[in-house]
This record gives C-alpha cells, structure tokens and sequence, in this order.
C-alpha cells in the first residue's frame, strides 16, 4: 500500500504544485477539519455558498503530501480520503476552478418564471427529469411535490430546475372520468 502511495503521490513537490485530494468530513464538522489542516499548514479548500454554509456537506479539498497522509488521515473532523481502486482520488485542478467560480457566482433564478405554485422539471441531481409543483421558494432552495410520487417532496437549488413545458403540465381529467360522474353513472 505505501509504494502505490508513493507512486500516487509526488516525490517533495513544492505545496503549490501537489493536487488536491477530496477528504470526507465527519457529518457537521467541515470547519473543524479544515481548521485541523490548516493548523497542520496544509493548503485547504471549503467551498462556502452565499449564506457561509458548506457547498457540498461533509467534504473538503485539501493538498496533502505523502509524509502527512496519515496525520491527516486521523485528523479531528476527517472521516476519510476519497479513494478511487484504493489509492487516493487527485481532483484535477480545472474541477476546482469550476466549484470556485460556482460557489463565489449567487445563485440565479427569475422570479416571475419559477413561483410558489408554478410548475417546473428538475433539471440535476437525483430527481433529473421529474416533475411537479413548487411549494417553497427562497434564493437557495425550493420544495417541489413530485408528481410520480404525489406524497413526496424534495429540495432543491432553484438553479437545478426549469419551468416544466406545457406538454409536462398535469392537465385535469376530462369531465366523463371525473370522480362525481362515476357516482352518477351508479
């Protein structure tokens, strides 16, 4: 395991050139392990949204050279490395460009095309290409009702949803397969 270590991880580099490695927190504790790392004089990253709360919970960027792996391995508020086939997963640096320019842009949306009532499709995430109405709507998140799953509600970034088209649109049912025409059929 340590000479695939060593063959992961560069041999001295100054700390600027060593890539960043993906580190799973303990839940809630985010800031407690970067302060750790920091404290530890590694070069960090948490990416905070507007409101100063994790981008992503329970993870952080770090760059960690080999003599250290273990010490941060067992550092306060660090669950773990991310791995990939059991050596340690080098997040390239044009992905974290990316999370910087998306965590220092707010959040856009148009008011007057998604509302409380409106109804819109997921466009990310684990709901990609449902439907269903919106509940709750602030700057960060929204609460749709779902329409596969008439009980279930999910949030959402309003940046990861569209106005659903007509098309998608629940259209009430014709008046002949209406409940109260059922009973008077009867």
């Amino acid at each position: 395991m340590l000479e695939a270590l060593r063959d992961t991880f560069q041999a001295d580099p100054p700390c600027g050139s060593l890539p960043f490695y993906c580190l799973q927190t303990k839940p809630q504790q985010e800031f407690r392990a970067r302060d750790n790392l920091l404290n530890q004089e590694l070069d960090t990253y948490l990416p905070l949204n507007a409101s100063g709360r994790p981008l992503f919970t329970s993870y952080l960027f770090a760059r960690v050279p080999l003599e250290q792996y273990v010490a941060v391995r067992s550092s306060y508020g660090v669950a773990r490395i991310i791995t990939l086939s059991g050596l340690p997963y080098e997040v390239p640096e044009d992905t974290i460009e990316l999370v910087r320019t998306l965590a220092s842009e707010p959040v856009k949306y148009s008011e007057t095309e998604i509302q409380v009532g409106s109804h819109v499709r997921i466009k990310l995430g684990t709901y990609y290409g449902q439907t269903g109405k919106v509940e709750k709507l602030t700057p960060l998140r929204m609460i749709v009702l779902l329409d596969s799953l008439a009980t279930f509600r999910c949030e959402v970034p309003p940046s990861w949803a569209e106005k659903a088209p007509k098309s998608l649109t629940p259209q009430p049912l014709p008046l002949a397969y209406r409940d109260s025409d059922y009973t008077a059929l009867y």
